[in-house]
This record gives C-alpha cells, structure tokens and sequence, in this order.
C-alpha cells in the first residue's frame, strides 16, 4: 500500500495551496510520518511570509533544516498552489523568470513522456534554470522513468523536487 502524506498551506488571506508528498522508491528510510514532522517543524518559520515569494520561502525552511527536501517539496508546491488559486490559474501555467545574474529561477514541467520531459530539461537547462519540478502522477513506472530522464538530462547543479500533483 502506497502512503502519502497531505500538505496544505493556508494564507492569512484564506487561500488555500494543496500538494501531497510520498516517499521515494529509492529512500526507503523516508516515511510519511517523518515528512509531517519535518513540515510541522517548518511550518512556525513560514507564518507571516509572503506565500508568492518561493524563495524567501526556501531559505526560511533552509534556516530550520539543512535536508528534509521532501517536506521541503511539498511546501513549495503547496505554495504554487496557493499562488495557482489566487491568480485562478493551473500551477503548470505560472509566469516564470528567466534566471537572474545569479542563476536563480525555477521551472515546472507540463507533463508527458519521459523522453519530452528529458527534452524539456534540458532547454531549461541552457536557459540557465537551476530548479525543476517534476510532475509525477503517482509512483508508478511512468512517474519513475520521467523523474529519471529529467535526472540523466540535468545530471549536476540543479535542485530537483519529485512532487506528486493533483491533476
């Protein structure tokens, strides 16, 4: 039985951001209750910020926990959420930045087969894009194969979050 673990972020406004979080097949010492800890303990550290800001978002949680990048995942996309349902706009369609003088801008993937997704990554790649999203649907042999294209694709100098959306 596959165990996963829900996120949801609320803003002060009343929006709200869902996303879930499983363990990967390959950390088998990853378990849903230990990702909830970690999102607990990350969650003070986030009251008050500015949900849009990902970013901020991100060294906020990096001051709490130096690891715990599942926890850390969820978060994010329940942020995106949150940002999807108040601008009324799927997650996968959200303006993105090019990155900036420091390299620093994120991109989420549209879905598809494992070789587009391998495609994609590395278009964003040369556009100087150092995080990725990938959109798993759920764990099984398809998600795998396209979180490991996108990994053979960016091999070094990104950080990569495996997410399982909604759809």
């Amino acid at each position: 039985m596959q165990r996963s673990l829900l996120v949801r972020v609320t803003t002060d406004a009343g929006v709200e951001g869902w996303a879930t979080s499983t363990r990967p097949r390959v950390i088998r010492s990853c378990r849903p209750v230990d990702i909830h800890d970690v999102v607990a303990r990350l969650a003070p550290a986030l009251v008050g910020a500015d949900p849009f800001n990902l970013h901020r978002a991100l060294a906020l949680m990096d001051a709490e926990v130096a690891d715990a990048f599942e926890a850390k995942a969820a978060i994010e996309m329940a942020l995106l959420d949150v940002k999807g349902r108040a601008l009324d706009l799927p997650v996968h369609s959200l303006p993105r930045r090019r990155a900036d003088a420091r390299g620093d801008a994120e991109r989420v993937d549209r879905g598809g087969a494992p070789a587009q997704a391998a495609g994609e990554a590395g278009e964003w790649l040369a556009s100087r894009f150092t995080t990725a999203k990938i959109k798993v649907a759920g764990a099984g042999d398809e998600g795998i194969a396209r979180v490991a294209a996108v990994a053979r694709t960016a091999a070094t100098g990104w950080r990569c979050a495996w997410i399982s959306t909604r759809a």
